[in-house]
């Protein structure tokens, strides 16, 4: 077992609970592999979660997000996107979880990009990497 597993073998029931919220979030969201992948960048840098960045900056790399991209979230800058889908999810992303709400402007930006759907996982997810940070720190 690795990463939250070896944590939530701990606690079972929350294991059997989280499991399948992390499988909707990993494979399944309305987000492509792409996001998914960054999202778990933006929150394991704004956690401080080495094992999750570390495990997944290869991945998100892969998946298309730019090595500038990476960098400056390494290095906790905000970075100069070139995507409108990234910059929308990294601004989304920081909003919730500095002030625990977006702007009018950003969830307006959200929906046009994501739509409804997206934008209810994109909360999802974000709450959901949270967890996962915080767990394996």
């Amino acid at each position: 077992m690795s990463g939250p597993y070896n944590v939530w073998l701990h606690s079972p029931e929350l294991m059997e609970l989280v499991s399948p919220i992390s499988n909707y979030n990993r494979w399944h969201a309305a987000l492509p592999e792409k996001l998914r992948e960054f999202g778990i960048l933006v929150t394991a840098r704004y956690w401080d979660a080495q094992y999750s960045w570390n495990a997944h900056v290869d991945k998100a790399r892969a998946a298309g997000i730019p090595q500038s991209v990476i960098d400056d979230l390494a290095a906790k800058r905000t970075p100069t996107f070139k995507a409108d889908d990234e910059r929308v999810y990294y601004t989304f992303a920081m909003e919730v979880l500095e002030n625990h709400f977006v702007s009018d402007k950003t969830y307006a930006e959200a929906r046009a990009i994501f739509g409804e759907g997206g934008v209810v996982d994109l909360i999802g997810a974000i709450r959901y990497f949270s967890m996962l940070q915080n767990c394996l720190n």
